[in-house]
């Protein structure tokens, strides 16, 4: 039995392989329940992976990815932020292959960066400006060539049919599995030319790959009106995979295997041996426990402030609840108005966006409107049983804005804090009538008493 155990040791491959799906399995209770990965796109770069990330320097080891790891399990130890605890879980894997084969190349951290939740709320709240204008564009250029066509938000009009540029189009699936093919090709001609890729070509990369995606749908958008291919026919998808072969594979190949002549040349470093080798076991076995016990620990995080502002809010005809995340709902017979707290110029925001989405709700027909010389934004919220329409925008009683640089760059500059008001019901009349009231008298004045009432 002795000599079984330490030949398991001895197999380090083996061993090490092991420890790793037990990191899986002991992390997946803390990142299903509070990152709400979606794992039918997480299971892609899982797949790719192998194709991306390699051993560059097998033999050798590194502690480096087990120092970032440790770091962000310290920070999420204080925070207890879920994104931290997502960032040491993936280090802590990298530590381990390295401290188990080798240095793995310099691609690990961006493919970490790229899947992270964050990616997914920057695509969510910058998608939608980027619909709206490719919806215009795409108009433009079918009025250009002759087409009687027209456009209101994220609508296109032709010939009494209406054209959706939805989510699906610049959505979050499509933009990663570009970026992680562009990961393969800078992967591959680092291996075939036995180089890795500098900074400046990185850059260059992710930023064309992204413009490219950008003119792929595009394309994507007038062939579908052209050819009037509605959505779950073969046309349609036909016409998506070849606007992504045509404007975003084939291009990103020839344009990697151009740049990879400035990859710089690696020599292959003198292999080197760990000379207290139990170090590595005992720092992994660490790693382990602490994932564990952390991976199953209830944590109730809370990014929402607390606003004593809203919080001390009374609207006429509207009952308030302040909810556990600091969020204040105020319930009408016709309407429901969400007022969520001020953050910082830095950090996310809930954006109505994700969180009707969350609650089961389609969010469809996206666009900006203009009421009283102020924009804001408005959807429908399809479900199986009713569709409702929702309005929101971002005010800091003096000024109201949807742009998110705007509000964040007068915030930085130390103007009122912006709270972000949306507002919900059950008919579009409903809907502007109360608008039209909040624009003009917005709920959010400065120095509000804690029995203000409006």
């Amino acid at each position: 039995m002795h000599s079984k155990i330490k030949n398991l040791i001895n197999n380090k491959n083996i061993l090490f392989a092991s420890l790793i799906l037990v990191l899986f399995i002991s992390a997946r209770v803390k990142l299903i329940e509070y990152l709400h990965l979606d794992w039918s796109l997480n299971m892609l770069w899982i797949i790719l992976l192998p194709f991306i990330i390699y051993v560059k320097n097998k033999g050798v080891y590194s502690y480096r990815y087990g120092i970032i790891s440790s770091a962000f399990l310290l920070i999420y130890l204080f925070v207890e932020a879920p994104i931290f605890f997502f960032f040491a879980f993936c280090f802590g894997v990298f530590f381990i292959l390295e401290m188990a084969i080798g240095k793995l190349n310099s691609l690990a951290p961006f493919v970490v960066i790229l899947v992270t939740p964050l990616s997914k709320y920057i695509f969510d709240l910058f998608g939608f400006p980027i619909r709206l204008a490719l919806s215009k564009f795409a108009t433009q250029i079918l009025s250009f060539i002759g087409y009687d066509i027209s456009s209101q938000g994220n609508i296109i009009m032709l010939n009494g049919n209406n054209f959706s540029v939805d989510a699906a189009c610049m959505g979050l699936r499509l933009v990663i599995t570009s970026f992680l093919i562009s990961f393969m090709l800078i992967s591959f001609f680092e291996k075939k030319n036995k180089s890795e890729i500098k900074v400046i070509p990185s850059i260059i990369t992710l930023i064309t790959t992204f413009v490219l995606v950008i003119i792929a749908n595009l394309l994507r958008i007038i062939l579908l009106i052209i050819f009037n291919s509605p959505p779950n026919t073969i046309s349609h998808e036909l016409i998506g995979l070849g606007s992504i072969i045509v404007c975003v594979i084939v291009p990103l190949y020839f344009i990697v295997q151009y740049i990879s002549s400035s990859f710089k040349k690696v020599s292959q470093p003198k292999i080197t041996t760990v000379k207290q080798p139990f170090l590595k076991y005992a720092f992994t076995l660490l790693f382990i426990v602490l994932f564990s016990v952390l991976g199953f620990k209830k944590t109730v995080y809370n990014d929402m402030p607390k606003d004593k502002l809203i919080e001390s809010l009374n609207i006429s005809n509207y009952k308030k609840e302040i909810l556990p995340n600091h969020i204040v709902k105020f319930l009408s017979p016709y309407h429901l108005m969400y007022i969520k707290p001020s953050k910082s110029f830095y950090r996310s925001d809930h954006n109505p966006f994700i969180c009707w989405r969350g609650s089961g709700y389609l969010v469809k027909n996206e666009k900006r409107m203009e009421l009283y010389g102020k924009e804001i934004f408005y959807a429908q919220l399809v479900s199986a049983n009713n569709t409702l329409h929702t309005a929101w925008w971002y005010d800091n009683g003096k000024y109201q804005t949807i742009n998110q640089l705007d509000w964040r760059w007068r915030s930085a500059k130390g103007e009122d804090p912006f709270r972000l008001i949306n507002l919900t019901a059950e008919t579009p009349n409903q809907l502007f009538t109360e608008i039209a009231r909040f624009l003009k008298d917005t709920p959010i004045k400065k120095g509000v008493s804690n029995s203000q009432s409006i």
